[in-house]
């Protein structure tokens, strides 16, 4: 959990299913640049707000 969001490792097939659903993956700034990390991406907000559906991708991203 970064500054009030929760990040997933994640796949690349999983991450591109998880941008569709508007997620986002991880960025930071550093050396004065914008990093972009693909393997980890934001849980849905809609998925947030229920805890049976936080369960799935929690343990996709577990496997």
């Amino acid at each position: 959990m970064m500054m009030d969001t929760l990040y997933l490792r994640v796949d690349s097939a999983a991450c591109s299913s998880y941008e569709t659903s508007g997620s986002t993956p991880f960025t930071y700034h550093a050396a004065g640049r914008e990093a972009v990390v693909h393997t980890y991406c934001s849980v849905p907000a809609e998925v947030m707000d229920d805890q049976a559906e936080l369960c799935s991708p929690a343990r996709t991203a577990l496997r």
